[in-house]
This record gives C-alpha cells, structure tokens and sequence, in this order.
C-alpha cells in the first residue's frame, strides 16, 4: 500500500500509526487531517517511513519534536500539510528545511506560532 487517507478518521490514535509505521513500510501518502486523537509519540514513528512523501496532519497535538524527526526521517517529503498544528514553531520549519531538501509544497494555515523569522 503507497497511499493512506484517513480524514476525519476521528478515532485513530497514536496506536494505529505505530501499527502502520511497523506494518506499512511503502507508504508515500498519509492523510491525517481531523484526526485530532494524534500526537507526537504516533508522529515519531511515522519518522520511520523514509519512502513518505506527502503527510497531512492538522492536529494541536504535535510540537516540534516530532517535526524535527519527520524531517530527519522523510528526506523524500514534497507535501506537508501541517494546518492547524497549534504548537509548532520556528524550529520546525529551520529542520524541514534543512531535512526535507525535495518539497515543493508547505501549508502552515493557522500555525499561530510561526513568525516572520521562520519564514524567511
């Protein structure tokens, strides 16, 4: 399986992407928007799929930490969503930048505490 939508899948938690992390390894496309039971800990191991290279997610329950591993772990990603992703900041952005040399497309639409500085 190359592609994965589970919008709006409003039960999935931080177990299924384990589960997916430990079972999908072709996955490309992950889908996660409204699926708001999400957080780091599910994020982290979806670190674990370097063949990904689109990820949509728009929960307020992922930070920067698991940011910085997506991007140390997807140097293949072209489209990340991370609307509605509360808690990230500029850091987030400095190590998708550095770690995700391929993407072509970000949306940070109400990501409140991104500022000029990580933008530039």
């Amino acid at each position: 399986m190359n592609v994965l939508y589970l919008r709006g899948c409003a039960k999935i938690t931080d177990g299924s992407l384990i589960a997916i992390s430990e079972m999908c390894h072709n996955i490309q496309t992950l889908d996660l928007i409204l699926c708001n039971l999400i957080t780091d800990d599910g994020i982290i191991r979806l670190s674990e799929l370097p063949r990904m290279q689109s990820l949509e997610l728009d929960s307020g329950n992922v930070t920067d930490i698991s940011m910085a591993r997506i991007a140390q772990g997807c140097p293949d990603m072209r489209l990340f969503g991370l609307s509605g992703c509360h808690d990230i900041t500029d850091a987030s952005l400095l190590r998708i930048a550095i770690g995700c040399p391929k993407l072509q497309s970000l949306s940070l639409y109400e990501c409140e505490n991104i500022t000029d500085s990580g933008i530039v």
